[in-house]
């Protein structure tokens, strides 16, 4: 189906020669995007699929003015924001959560957030500590009519302390080690609510030091999985972890004292 000539504006310049929406280079973005997901055996419709490409596209040209991104090829961004959010998916499915809303940690671009709430339609906030990328994503949300979707410019700590153990989910890529998002999460998780973070290849050191303060934060292994992107585009390692009782330390701690002195350490501070 074609794509409307008036459907977007000035986004890339490779998409417009004199002003003039190239469709055929859209449409075969698209017909990749949707080909890549099948082969994954992730179901979207052509709408999400659109909107999929959309934001990508959206978030290349606020680019330009906000660093959401370094990743600059729409063929790159295709795989390594758009498929590595959606990879989440097959893996979160099998644990038969009942997920209302959850939380994206560190969004950026609004990754793997925004595209995991498009395909599911469960109500997604997300927060990032630097202003101008939630004004932008706030932007980017408007003209994509989310209506899933919550943008907070706020840390995490002081989120935790306004709405406790509101998620069903956590999110997060590599914004932090394990084991400091395992302690931010910890506090917003609902009751066998699930942490999800997408690394890529980290040290046997830091996964060992995550383990050893999952029983501080109430928290479980639930599995780790290895996922290849196509093409050669990357790895990413999946840890999923999972809330089964109370902190037996208080938290959220005051801002940044997570990263500078975590939990595993034994001097940590409260």
């Amino acid at each position: 189906r074609k794509i409307p000539k008036n459907f977007f504006k000035d986004f890339l310049t490779d998409f417009y020669t004199n002003g003039v929406l190239l469709e055929d280079n859209f449409n075969s973005y698209l017909l990749l995007l949707k080909k890549e997901l099948d082969n994954l055996r992730i179901k979207v419709t052509d709408a999400q699929a659109v909107l999929l490409l959309k934001h990508l596209l959206l978030v290349q040209e606020k680019n330009k003015d906000v660093n959401l991104t370094h990743i600059l090829s729409v063929k790159e961004g295709i795989y390594k924001h758009i498929i590595d959010s959606l990879l989440l998916l097959p893996l979160i499915s099998p644990l038969s959560l009942s997920i209302n809303n959850f939380l994206d940690i560190g969004t950026g671009a609004g990754y793997p957030g925004i595209p995991l709430s498009v395909v599911t339609g469960w109500q997604a906030t997300l927060i990032d500590s630097v202003g101008k990328k939630i004004n932008a994503l706030k932007n980017i949300v408007s003209d994509l009519n989310l209506q899933h979707v919550t943008l907070r410019h706020v840390r995490v700590e002081e989120l935790a302390k306004e709405i406790p153990h509101s998620f069903d989910l956590v999110v997060a890529r590599a914004v932090a080690e394990l084991a400091v998002l395992i302690e931010y999460a910890a506090p917003l998780l609902s009751k066998d609510g699930v942490l999800v973070v997408t690394k890529g290849r980290p040290s046997f050191q830091e996964i060992s030091s995550a383990d050893s303060i999952l029983d501080l934060c109430g928290m479980k292994t639930v599995s780790r999985e290895t996922v290849l992107l196509p093409h050669g585009y990357g790895e990413r390692n999946i840890f999923i972890y999972k809330k089964i009782g109370h902190e037996k330390v208080e938290l959220p701690r005051k801002n940044g004292i997570a990263k500078m002195h975590p939990l595993y350490m034994k001097n940590y501070l409260h």
